[in-house]
């Protein structure tokens, strides 16, 4: 709105105001006497208590841009070294003025439990999914802990900074997350037996073992598990505490999850298909076509597996061999391709299982056609050290 004529008088500027003054309980005392008092200039509202007292220097505005505002109590003084939430209250950080690092202790995280406190909140560890298809597979969060585990005991024997308590005692394994999601398991000393001075790295492993597969995984039998999750705890009972061991069980492929398993395929297809291949990797190849046999024969006599192979047999592709390449290729070009051949046209005929064709479940299809695959591709990677840096990265 533009307005012509003599300057127009609306009296004085609007104040500053802090929420917190309100908080004092004489604040609309000071204000009505304030207003009462008021002769058409501007008057200046002091407030001086002992729990609020603001200083005029540190409300005026100099150059344009607002000053410190010091605020002295006992229940309002905060500084910003003293700022820091520790289980919802406040706490202090201790910061070392020439470097400003924050010490050790002020941030240590309390979300921290012990393997006995989480397994009261997860009493089952084997994923429901999986369960539905016929399969006992260990969860996401069980794999990701199982792993954190064996990276803890591992790390332990190798660097031996720390000592810890008997590894059978639920309460001397320390939880905790990083940003990502992750466990980190901290060997503790919280729970001891008597044998403690006599512990050794095959007497650890064992105890792990035994947490493991009795403790996290005792819902399921162990006669009942997936093929590759019987390799895992064979390989832990027979690890003698080398490098290339323990190397060998942190990456295996049964605490991997489904989109993982896919990245490895092809990954390896990739590699094996564009790289030559070198005569190791022949013998092994070789090898796998006489343990696993003709993988043809193991597929559904009907289903989209049976159909996918005798679709790219009778078109323009080459047809499947028996060999374990040609396994291998027939898994990757099936993850490739069974959304274009399958899932539009079951979801047309609206099928009752149209909803479980998604990766995961042909993953799951594919490594049913024989369990052991994928564990062999596995081990063949991990005995070439240029092929294991490229398909498992």
């Amino acid at each position: 709105m533009l307005s012509f004529g003599d300057k127009l008088e609306f009296g004085p500027k609007l104040f500053m105001f802090l929420r917190f003054w309100a908080d004092n309980e004489n604040f609309l005392d000071w204000v009505r006497e304030a207003w009462n008092d008021m002769d058409g200039t501007r008057k200046r509202i002091t407030i001086d208590s002992d729990s609020y007292a603001v200083r005029k220097s540190s409300l005026r505005r100099r150059n344009g841009t607002r000053k410190r505002i010091r605020i002295d109590s006992d229940s309002y003084a905060v500084r910003k070294s003293s700022l820091r939430r520790r289980n919802g209250t406040r706490k202090r950080i201790r910061i070392d003025s020439n470097s400003y690092a924050v010490r050790k202790s002020s941030l240590r995280r309390r979300n921290e439990s012990t393997l006995k406190s989480w397994l009261e909140e997860n009493t089952d560890n084997w994923s429901k999914t999986y369960k539905g298809w016929g399969a006992n597979r260990p969860s996401h969060s069980a794999c990701k802990l199982i792993k954190a585990i064996i990276m803890s005991v591992s790390d332990f024997h190798a660097y031996r900074r720390r000592i810890h308590g008997s590894l059978k005692f639920k309460e001397n394994y320390l939880l905790r997350k990083d940003l990502e999601g992750n466990f980190i398991v901290k060997l503790v000393h919280k729970a001891v037996d008597g044998d403690i001075s006599t512990k050794t790295q095959k007497g650890d492993i064992e105890d792990m073992l035994s947490i493991i597969f009795d403790t996290i995984l005792a819902d399921v039998p162990q006669r009942d598990y997936a093929h590759d999750l019987k390799c895992l705890r064979d390989l832990i009972g027979k690890c003698d505490g080398s490098v290339s061991d323990w190397l060998h069980i942190i990456k295996h492929p049964s605490l991997w999850n489904y989109k993982k398993r896919v990245d490895f395929i092809f990954r390896l297809h990739t590699l094996l298909e564009n790289d030559p291949v070198g005569p190791y990797i022949r013998s092994e190849l070789k090898k796998m076509d006489r343990i696993l046999g003709d993988w043809r024969k193991l597929l559904p006599s009907d289903g989209p597996l049976h159909n996918f192979l005798h679709t790219h047999d009778a078109g323009m592709y080459p047809k499947y061999g028996k060999t374990a390449s040609e396994h291998l290729r027939f898994f990757r070009n099936f993850l490739s391709h069974y959304g274009k051949y399958y899932c539009d046209s079951l979801k047309q005929r609206r099928c009752c299982y149209a909803s479980d064709w998604n990766e995961m479940y042909v993953e799951f299809l594919l490594s049913e056609i024989c369990t052991n695959f994928v564990v062999k591709l596995f081990e063949m990677v991990m005995a070439d050290t240029k092929l294991r840096r490229n398909a498992l990265s």
